[in-house]
């Protein structure tokens, strides 16, 4: 077993209290079932995107930083598509149809789009061998993990 020590704000800790009412085995259960979750979320999502499409959201994701209280947020995300293609050309770049992509999203729900995103993410910021090679991260790694 490891231990580690983390902080948390109040919201977090409030949220942690419908868990349990002990901090520890709240963060503990939550903290397992997480990666679990994960997991399975994963293996709903892949296939669903084609491999246009996945560069183009890993291209719409470059720089941007997760915000944990609305990556759950379908319209959010689709927002972000739909503004990536207006003002980059995230998927017209890519040979991608924004509209379509945009519908692939909508019929997704808040956990599945929490965890593409937290996948793109990991696109671009994940150093070492679980990662996909960051800072020069191998866009064929992506793909393939996610189709």
């Amino acid at each position: 077993m490891k231990q580690t020590t983390i902080r948390y704000n109040e919201n977090v800790s409030a949220m942690l209290a419908d868990v349990d009412s002990k901090p520890a085995t709240a963060v503990q259960n939550v903290t397992e079932l997480f990666v679990y979750l994960r997991r399975a979320t994963l293996n709903e999502i892949k296939g669903k995107f084609s491999s246009k499409e996945i560069t183009a959201m890993a291209d719409a994701a470059n720089g941007t930083i997760p915000t944990w209280q609305y990556l759950s947020n379908v319209s959010l995300f689709v927002a972000e598509m739909e503004d990536a293609e207006k003002f980059q050309s995230s998927c017209s770049n890519h040979g991608a149809d924004v509209t379509t992509l945009v519908n692939k999203i909508k019929t997704m729900t808040a956990a599945q789009v929490a965890i593409l995103q937290l996948e793109l993410n990991r696109f671009w910021n994940l150093e070492g061998p679980s990662g996909y090679g960051s800072p020069s991260p191998d866009l064929k790694k992506l793909i393939d993990f996610l189709k």
